[in-house]
């Protein structure tokens, strides 16, 4: 299977059944040939892909100290490139547009490196992504990465805690996110919201909790997070 985005896949023909021996690849085209030593004759096989706009090699996002976002990528090659575009997510639906290089290759058969500096991320988690258009107004764009800009960690606590006790859970989204308390036994336990507080949800169950570990299970802006709580 081949794509250009990551998303949409289409079959590639099989190749032919010969023993093939050695691949290589230089100027935008992969070459394999095959021998067969009984009957002295040999099978070449060319995969010409230097039409694709861009290969990407990597894309990563990290926290800066000065809490801004540095985004990093590279391409093996580049054929009529015209510029990228960076676009940013919380919840890997609705993206928005956050800047561009227009400064780019253009067209080249070697690595090329970029570097894009969020100087007004959004807090906790989200999610960057690429798009890439080319001379002719075609566009592709590739996998989204996630980053976390955060203060403190995400935790819980106090943990362990009495039962009745009130606990407090640190979110992005205390007023969307999906929590969850579950017992041993597999059982969801009845949690009740209190209040949410300098961005902290304030939780407590809504009956009694035996001393034991529960597990508390976190869903927000497409990621899943799970605590071991303890109930003394």
């Amino acid at each position: 299977m081949i794509s250009t985005n990551g998303t949409t896949w289409t079959a590639c023909p099989g190749a032919p059944a010969d023993p093939w021996t050695s691949i290589t690849f230089g100027n935008g085209v992969f070459a394999a040939v095959s021998g067969d030593i009984v009957n002295d004759v040999g099978t070449i096989m060319i995969a010409n892909i230097s039409t694709l706009p861009v290969s990407l090699v990597s894309f990563s996002a990290k926290t800066l100290d000065n809490n801004t976002i540095q985004l990093n990528w590279s391409t093996a090659w580049e054929n009529s490139n015209k510029a990228f575009y960076i676009e940013r997510s919380t919840d890997l639906r609705q993206f928005e547009s956050v800047g561009q290089i227009t400064d780019v290759s253009g067209d080249i058969q070697a690595i090329s490196r970029y570097t894009f500096i969020d100087q007004k991320p959004i807090r906790g988690i989200s999610y960057y992504r690429l798009t890439q258009a080319d001379l002719s107004g075609q566009r592709t764009t590739f996998p989204a990465v996630s980053v976390i800009l955060r203060d403190v960690p995400y935790s819980v606590w106090p943990n362990p805690m009495t039962t009745g006790e009130l606990f407090t859970l640190s979110l992005d989204e205390p007023q969307t996110a999906s929590v969850k308390l579950y017992g041993v036994n597999g059982q969801m336990v009845p949690l009740q919201k209190v209040g949410v507080e300098s961005g902290n949800l304030l939780l407590r169950s809504s009956g009694h909790l035996s001393a034991g570990a529960y597990l508390l299970t976190v869903e927000e802006r497409g990621q899943s997070r799970q605590y071991r709580l303890v109930v003394q």
